[in-house]
């Protein structure tokens, strides 16, 4: 009896880390979404003022603005556009979670109880 109560114990750790690391993953994949349009931005800005036989400024006007992109000033249709490239090459069932459906990161086995958290059903 007191080994299954540990192991229930174990068992909801486990998992409550689980849910953790997908929300820390699915943070920094935001996060990088949102450089990848910075880099392409700034790609663009750069050829800009390459053809205005300006490397030297495009260098400089590069390094400056690096400073000034942020994640609350990109585009939103660059960053689903991001998200669409990660998900069409990510290989089959490897696709980020649904961060608000606790099933999916649980699985069938558990049970949510409000009094003990995740409780093994077995």
């Amino acid at each position: 009896m007191e080994r299954t109560k540990r192991q229930k114990c174990v068992v909801n750790e486990v998992m409550s880390v689980c849910v953790h690391l997908h929300k820390s993953i699915e943070h920094l994949r935001e996060t990088v979404y949102a450089q990848k349009c910075c880099i392409n931005r700034l790609s663009a800005r750069i050829v800009e003022l390459e053809k205005e036989k300006s490397v030297a400024k495009a260098v400089k006007d590069a390094e400056s603005s690096s400073v000034l992109c942020q994640y609350d000033d990109v585009d939103e249709s660059c960053l689903q556009k991001q998200k669409l490239e990660y998900y069409l090459s990510s290989p089959p069932g490897l696709t980020p979670m649904d961060s608000d459906n606790e099933e999916t990161v649980r699985g069938p086995e558990f049970d949510h109880d409000e009094n003990n958290g995740i409780e093994w059903n077995g």
